[in-house]
């Protein structure tokens, strides 16, 4: 099954945008949207059974709702395979690579596809899904004064863009902020503008060039940290341990997940519209931080408009996780809803925030608190 769709239903289940990943995306209305976020949580539920037929039967009716959606195409074709109908597998798995489908290391991995390996027409959707993820657009950064910018490809990794101060040294070595973008773009060009200011604090970006931005795989988290990260800590001048996970929408949920998953790897979040939830079979779920010491030595920033309605959840939970000395700071952006949030005074607090974590500081909250925000910009 498509491993993108945890954190796009998350996303699609908390804001309104379209949950359709791996292609172009129109826009929704509330009911598309309630409609797919349903059928998919459906279809999750009938893997997670193995009721195959029932899971075949929920894809062809995503398939006929949303016939753009690679991932329904593709789940169509798991539920084929697993059922022992290669042929009709293969011609499904077809039109998912035709709508976009570009995680070709998940599909060669995946389970429910284990009957196609040995056809040659899968070894040839194989490659051009590969094809669809090399030839993503790759996104050229502007050039910033004082910032050296050193981009890179390492083997089996994703393709990335370091920002990082021209006065980085091995004596006075900057730490590392790693962005993880939203569903359905980049924002590069939003978050890169940060940069310098960022080098002001200490801190050095890390973005990536070349993806498909529809969401996030567990695949492709893995080729980011265990490939791309390795490479980029070799940089003269920079502090790659325990770097900062920053995210927007989909990308703020995986960064929840990674450090729910191992909270010493990371030394802080700033997390923009993203929620203390987890996707299960069974729908939503509150997410509890991890146990162990661990989880109070990681600062956590989060901003949430005061008119998303997400915001719920961190309303929710934000005793309980200061309570278990998670630190945790969060703002509600006044006349804000899941969008960008980081204006001129967020920035400011930003900016503070990070220079008390460079000191060893871990701000928190006493209680969750709704701070006067300036306009943003």
């Amino acid at each position: 099954m498509n491993p993108a769709f945890r954190l796009a239903a998350i996303v699609a289940a908390l804001f309104a945008a379209t949950a359709l990943a791996q292609t172009t995306r129109p826009r929704l209305s509330p009911e598309q949207q309630m409609r797919y976020r349903e059928l998919n949580a459906d279809l999750q539920r009938h893997f997670t059974d193995r009721d195959y037929e029932r899971a075949l039967e929920v894809g062809r009716k995503l398939v006929e709702l949303f016939p753009s959606d690679a991932p329904s195409h593709y789940n169509v074709g798991c539920a084929l395979a697993r059922l022992g109908k290669k042929e009709d597998a293969l011609a499904a798995l077809a039109r998912s690579v035709e709508a976009g489908y570009a995680d070709a290391a998940h599909m060669k991995a995946d389970e429910d596809l284990a009957t196609l390996r040995e056809e040659p027409a899968f070894a040839d959707l194989l490659r051009r899904a590969r094809d669809n993820e090399l030839n993503a657009p790759y996104e050229k950064g502007a050039e910033i004064k004082g910032i050296r910018s050193i981009e890179g490809l390492p083997e089996g990794g994703l393709r990335y863009r370091l920002r990082i101060s021209q006065k980085a040294s091995k004596d006075k070595p900057h730490r590392l902020v790693i962005w993880l973008h939203p569903s359905g773009g980049s924002m590069n060009a939003q978050v890169e503008a940060l940069a310098p200011k960022l080098a002001e604090a200490g801190y050095a970006l890390l973005v990536l060039t070349r993806k498909n931005w529809a969401g996030w795989s567990e695949d492709q988290a893995k080729m980011l940290l265990d490939k791309t990260l390795p490479e980029v800590a070799k940089t003269d001048g920079l502090d790659a341990d325990r770097p900062l996970l920053m995210g927007f929408s989909a990308g703020g949920q995986l960064a929840l997940l990674l450090w729910k998953k191992d909270p010493a790897k990371f030394g802080g979040l700033i997390l923009d519209a993203a929620y203390p939830v987890d996707q299960t079979p069974r729908g939503l779920v509150p997410l509890d931080p991890p146990a162990g010491d661990a989880a109070r030595k990681t600062p956590i920033l989060v901003l949430v408009g005061e008119n998303d309605g997400g915001g719920q959840f961190w309303k929710a939970a934000a005793g309980r996780w200061i309570r278990a000395g998670v630190p945790l700071r969060i703002q509600y952006v006044p006349n804000a809803g899941h969008e960008w949030l980081f204006g001129a005074r967020q920035v400011e607090d930003l900016l503070d925030w990070l220079g008390q974590v460079r000191e060893g500081k871990t701000p928190a909250d006493e209680p969750p608190t709704t701070l006067p925000v300036a306009q943003r910009e």
